[in-house]
């Protein structure tokens, strides 16, 4: 499935990091979307897949997929397939912004 290998390389999951690994998989999956990388109608990999794929829990999976569920970021459709969902506004693809100029009296 070429998405789930475009999706695998590049969540980075660090296990020597404090953070946890479902807290660095929410932010970067989030991250994602809202950026554009995954774009809307992308579909996911199954949570077993994922899991299986990333050497974690199905659990981890499935608390990511249900969070970012219930932020709109994801949906759910035919056959209990995740997908990107439509209910957000992407940032749009342009120039990082850039910081006003400190004013001078």
């Amino acid at each position: 499935m070429p998405r789930q290998r475009a999706l695998l390389d590049w969540l980075d999951l660090d296990r020597a990091r404090s953070e946890p690994l479902q807290e660095q998989m929410a932010r970067q999956l989030r991250a994602a979307i809202l950026q554009g990388s995954l774009p809307v109608g992308t579909a996911l990999p199954s949570s077993r897949a994922l899991a299986t794929d990333l050497g974690i829990s199905r659990g981890t999976v499935i608390t990511v997929y249900d969070r970012l569920l219930g932020e709109s970021l994801l949906e759910v459709r035919e056959r209990s397939l995740t997908f990107v969902g439509s209910g957000f506004k992407a940032a749009p693809m342009s120039a990082p912004p850039v910081s006003p100029a400190p004013e001078t009296c």
